[in-house]
């Protein structure tokens, strides 16, 4: 009896310990991917609303949040650690430039900056086993993402109305297959149905952003949704 005690012990340690690991690195690099393109969508949002007290809040809250999750992938991916900084250093030192729309180069600028980080954290996942995170949380996360970085591109597109038409509209309708399909998923029905309420609020208007402009209600909507995705 004994003997197989400490037998299911060492295989708790061996087996159960990495596949949690496992689970908690895929959760963490996919929470640091929202926060990349939440990043993008407040510095834009900033710069739309002319820099008011309540947008540099926002913009500080979600760069402390993302410097927490960065601190746990960066013993594993400290390449992906280092650009979420370099993008954090570059919002912060051109808060003023944003607020205050006085360089038209700051969205392009900003765009180049964001992209080199979405490079690292897609390499990153390319490292990952998705096999041992749960089939809810996964959904929750794949909806996150897909969401955040609608959200993304039509605060840009709003920012910056002569760019990036086509390649927007096509990943604006992939990324809301991927996020009705993510949430579809998930087990929680509660949350699932005042997701999907929420969701058909703002779904037009963001599939629509070349001919709607309701930033703010789609920024006010996503924090209800975000809430609602619990991971």
């Amino acid at each position: 009896m004994l003997k197989w005690i400490i037998t299911f012990a060492v295989f708790l340690c061996t087996n159960v310990a990495p596949v949690q690991a496992a689970s908690t690195e895929v959760k963490d690099l996919l929470f640091l991917e929202a926060h990349a393109y939440r990043l993008t969508a407040d510095a834009s949002i900033l710069s739309l609303q002319e820099g008011g007290a309540r947008y540099h809040r926002r913009l500080d809250n979600t760069v402390s949040s993302g410097n927490d999750v960065a601190s746990r992938v960066e013993p594993r991916w400290p390449g992906v650690a280092r650009q979420w900084q370099k993008s954090t250093t570059f919002v912060n030192n051109q808060r003023q430039v944003a607020a205050s729309n006085s360089d038209v180069n700051f969205v392009n600028d900003l765009k180049e900056i964001q992209a080199q980080l979405y490079s690292k954290i897609n390499a990153a996942k390319d490292s990952l086993s998705f096999e041992e995170t749960s089939e809810d949380n996964l959904a929750a996360l794949t909806a996150m993402v897909a969401l955040e970085q609608m959200v993304e591109e039509y605060m840009l597109f709003n920012v910056n109305v002569f760019g990036g038409l086509a390649e927007t509209e096509t990943s604006m309708k992939k990324n809301a297959r991927i996020f009705r399909n993510a949430v579809a998923k998930m087990t929680d029905t509660s949350a699932r149905t005042q997701i999907m309420s929420k969701w058909s609020f703002i779904e037009k208007t963001l599939l629509n952003y070349n001919q709607q402009s309701a930033t703010f209600i789609v920024m006010k909507t996503t924090d209800k949704i975000r809430e609602l995705l619990s991971v």
